[in-house]
């Protein structure tokens, strides 16, 4: 399929052979140019460069991410615009031709039943996107009564030189823009964050929280890295 592919969406074939430098971004959900395209094509680079390789390419994906290069996305719940990674991987690609600055290492991942699965932990998989947990009462799944104060914590691992955390929100109720906002506890490597929420309607509910991430740990809106995920609560 890939061969197939790549000559209907540009009318050639591509060898792997280019002269420069080059970082991809690419999304694990992408719907319409296929995760595994990206492993093929580097596949590709990898039998024209050798063990030079990572002295000419990266790969960057980005995890709960479509094909969509927009500020916002169709489901904000559920995805993250990955806008701010390629903002980012433009400047690290422009360090690295211009002044020799080598950019985060290529994401780490298997390919699953032609699924591209990313490493667990945020220092095996690289790349430049945060790798973030949600859980309620410590579970990624609880039940709770009516009313209950369920307690949320996120815990966040940061790829080596890939930046800081600048922002924690969530939303606890469905609301698209997370409309709450706390403090967060910076580590080494990472950090955590905590809240609290009860629910006052019996159902199955699922919380949400997205992180940022900026390389120097500023408020520059252009490179803001995101990540989220997503804990279920069942209301009884």
């Amino acid at each position: 399929m890939g061969p197939l592919i790549a000559r209907g969406s540009c009318g050639s074939l591509q060898e792997g052979s280019f002269k420069g430098k080059m970082i991809v971004v690419a999304a694990t959900m992408d719907e319409s140019a296929f995760p595994w395209q990206i492993d093929w094509y580097r596949g590709r680079v990898k039998k024209h460069f050798g063990d030079d390789t990572d002295d000419h390419y990266r790969v960057y994906f980005f995890d709960n991410a479509f094909h969509d290069d927009s500020a916002k996305t169709v489901d904000e719940l559920h995805l993250i615009s990955y806008l701010g990674g390629l903002h980012q991987a433009l400047l690290d690609l422009s360090a690295w031709v211009e002044k020799g600055i080598e950019p985060p290492k290529s994401s780490v991942y298997d390919i699953k039943e032609s699924q591209i699965v990313l490493a667990e932990t945020a220092k095996v998989r690289g790349g430049i996107q945060p790798v973030v947990k949600l859980y309620a009462n410590g579970e990624k799944g609880v039940k709770a009564q009516c009313g209950e104060t369920v307690q949320f914590r996120t815990e966040i691992e940061i790829p080596e030189g890939a930046g800081k955390i600048t922002k924690v929100e969530w939303s606890f109720e469905g609301e698209q823009d997370y409309p709450v906002k706390t403090d967060f506890n910076s580590t080494e490597n990472g950090g955590f964050a905590e809240c609290s929420h009860s629910y006052k309607k019996t159902g199955t509910h699922f919380a949400a929280v997205r992180v940022s991430i900026q390389r120097d740990g500023t408020d520059n809106i252009f490179t803001q890295v995101k990540n989220l995920d997503r804990a279920r609560i069942e209301v009884i």
